[in-house]
């Protein structure tokens, strides 16, 4: 019996890829799917590793902002004086990397002279050396209430409490 009835007739129509033809195309889909995915996995990388960085950058700038009002605060309440200090480092641990410095400036009013008081500009920077990083805070302060503020500073602060009426919630000594 021939060989050709066994395999059935054949259709002219009909031309089906010899099995090292399929085998190369189905090789040449899984490259072409891993090249795909290695690139997108580059993406998807290249996103989280921007992140990262901006989550560490904003990090860095609430952290210096934080210290900048907290010693900007310090000076306006009279704890610090407003004169140019630093760069002065952080004594604290987590804040080793830290530097700190007060820079003043006295301002004349030199295009509308007013009667008053002067004023100085506080520049407080807070800077992190090791990250590259510097902060800038300015402040305008009445130059009068700063002097008079450190001129005694070996005096005791007193509180006062207010006497309240009785049924206020006030007792005396100005507890409820």
């Amino acid at each position: 019996m021939p060989l050709r009835s066994l395999c059935g007739p054949v259709r002219r129509g009909d031309r089906t890829p010899p099995p090292a033809t399929r085998q190369g195309a189905v090789l040449l889909e899984v490259v072409l799917a891993l090249v795909l995915f290695f690139a997108a996995m580059g993406v998807i990388l290249a996103g989280l590793h921007r992140s990262i960085l901006a989550c560490d950058r904003l990090r860095l700038e609430a952290r210096a902002g934080d210290l900048a009002v907290t010693l900007l605060s310090e000076v306006q309440m009279g704890l610090v004086p407003p004169t140019d200090a630093g760069p002065e480092a952080y004594t604290e641990e987590d804040l080793s990397d830290w530097t700190w410095q007060i820079i003043t400036t006295p301002v004349s009013d030199t295009l509308a002279p007013t009667e008053g008081p002067e004023f100085r500009q506080v520049e407080i920077v807070i800077a992190n050396p090791l990250q590259g990083y510097t902060c800038r805070l300015v402040q305008l302060m009445p130059e009068e209430s700063s002097r008079g503020r450190y001129a005694d500073r070996s005096a005791e602060a007193t509180v006062e409490v207010p006497q309240g009426p009785r049924g206020t919630g006030l007792e005396e000594g100005g507890r409820p």
